[in-house]
């Protein structure tokens, strides 16, 4: 042991000028920073039921589908031009597309689009001075139905989700409020959802609001990912939640 971390100590002094790091991977527990292997790692089956809410063209299915043989992934993107996208890679019977966004509610709302459609939102840009994505301007808007986790489940007779995953550009903690009935009745095993923490929308879901709803369910944090920094700040992330357990401790 004291070899293998003396080795490290001098492979991170020649590698540091370069800004890199050594760190050891553990094979059998979560590393806290490459999110899909610990999502592999937790969900730890062949065939998850995932909900992708926020799909857009496709990211997160590309990456499920690399992390389990045969995954049932229903995506959600209410957007018509990613929709259209999605359409035309043809992923298969077990990917199922809906052209519909998820929230609170169900109804009908306003998508924001913008030139770049990740930025999406049924949210308006906040016009604070300080949002850090200060040219996001709105080039057309789109009426769009929206459903609730709960009722969309019920009506597929969905039983569980092993993964919820929400990118909904600061409408996420409408997705998961909207999951209150999967959450009581303890269906939902995992949630990734976009945590922002500057002002970018208005009336954006609060991560403290996030996290006090998930922590009423037993949901604890498992990590932060895909962190994004302006100005020396966390602008936003992934979080990964999971279910409190009373596994041993851990130390890294």
């Amino acid at each position: 042991m004291q070899l293998k971390q003396s080795l490290k100590r001098v492979g991170n002094l020649m590698i540091r000028p370069f800004g890199l790091r050594l760190e050891r991977i553990h094979r059998d527990r979560i590393s806290g920073s490459d999110l899909f292997p610990d999502v592999r790692q937790l969900i730890s089956i062949p065939d998850p039921v995932c909900f992708d809410v926020g799909a857009n063209e496709g990211q997160t299915i590309i990456e499920l589908r690399k992390c389990f043989p045969s995954p049932t992934i229903w995506a959600f993107e209410p957007g018509s031009e990613a929709f259209t996208s999605l359409v035309a890679k043809n992923y298969g019977d077990r990917v199922i597309l809906n052209k519909i966004a998820l929230g609170e509610t169900p109804g009908t709302g306003l998508l924001n689009k913008f030139d770049q459609s990740v930025f999406n939102s049924l949210l308006e840009p906040t016009g604070a001075e300080v949002r850090p994505i200060k040219e996001l301007q709105i080039n057309a808007v789109e009426s769009v139905e929206i459903d609730t986790v709960d009722q969309f489940a019920a009506r597929h007779q969905i039983d569980r989700i092993d993964l919820l995953k929400s990118d909904t550009q600061g409408f996420d903690l409408n997705v998961i409020r909207g999951a209150q009935n999967l959450f009581e009745s303890d269906r939902i095993r995992y949630l990734m959802i976009e945590i922002n923490m500057q002002d970018i929308y208005e009336n954006q879901s609060s991560s403290y609001e996030t996290e006090r709803f998930l922590r009423s369910f037993n949901f604890n944090l498992i990590g932060y990912y895909e962190i994004v920094r302006m100005n020396n700040c966390i602008s936003w992330c992934t979080a990964l939640y999971g279910k409190a357990s009373q596994g041993p401790l851990v130390f890294y």
